[in-house]
């Protein structure tokens, strides 16, 4: 089968919920959620190969009294991170992972991309039953996403104050995530208040599990991009209200 059907040539397209003109404001809220889909890619790519394994790496640093360099990479870590890190590395997330493994966020990142097809889906359907991901998918969601804030947050120093959007490559994405996360929850809001405002179909209803999942998903990126900071050495440069231009 292939990809080029010409069925949208003339800006219609064909959803769950029927066809639509390709300027309804569903098919934005889609094309936001595959924009989110394909920045989570990005930093799956990234997080792969900035390193064949990161976890190796902090541990020898971690064994050679806080410095290691391995050509391609090195590290040097603070007393302050040398004790975070000790007990970041005998955090368990599960049977088989640690948090601080780069393949764990990896794959987790993966089941977000999943699920996001499965919550498209959902939307495009306008209900609320459980055709495409069920309720306890969506919990489960919650309650993993949550975790893995938690978690990160153990070992991360704590939060004073806002940070400024920076450090690596993976926090920048990670950020780039979290506002397109927000942008995807301002629009789903807005479409449902548009349509119960409009009486445009009173039929409407989206599973508020979904709301949850994307305002929960703007803290995980929010924490993993401070974690990746953390874990590749990189200051969270704090926001300063009395900066002053040096110029």
């Amino acid at each position: 089968m292939s990809v080029i059907t010409k069925k949208g040539d003339y800006g219609n397209t064909s959803t769950l919920n029927g066809n639509l003109t390709k300027g309804n404001s569903l098919l934005d809220i889609l094309g936001e959620i595959d924009q989110l889909n394909t920045l989570i890619g990005l930093i799956r790519y990234h997080g792969e190969t900035c390193d064949p394994n990161i976890l190796q790496v902090v541990k020898d640093a971690i064994e050679n009294n806080r410095e290691y360099d391995s050509g391609d990479y090195s590290i040097k870590l603070s007393s302050e991170q040398l004790t975070s890190c000790e007990k970041f590395i005998e955090i368990p997330f599960n049977d088989e992972k640690t948090i601080g493994e780069f393949g764990y966020i990896s794959n987790f990142l993966n089941g977000i991309q999943n699920k996001l097809f499965n919550i498209s889906s959902q939307i495009s359907y306008f209900n609320i039953d459980e055709k495409y991901i069920s309720n306890n998918d969506l919990t489960l969601m919650i309650n993993l996403l949550e975790k893995n804030v938690y978690e990160m947050e153990r070992v991360l120093p704590k939060l004073k104050t806002f940070i400024l959007p920076g450090g690596n490559l993976l926090a920048c994405n990670s950020h780039l995530a979290r506002c397109q996360t927000r942008k995807v929850e301002r629009m789903l809001v807005k479409l449902r208040d548009d349509y119960i405002n409009n009486n445009e179909d009173t039929n409407f209803n989206i599973n508020n599990l979904i709301y949850i999942i994307f305002n929960r998903l703007s803290d995980y990126f929010f924490t993993l991009s401070r974690y990746y900071n953390f874990l590749l050495n990189n200051d969270n440069v704090e926001y300063n209200k009395d900066y002053i231009f040096d110029i």
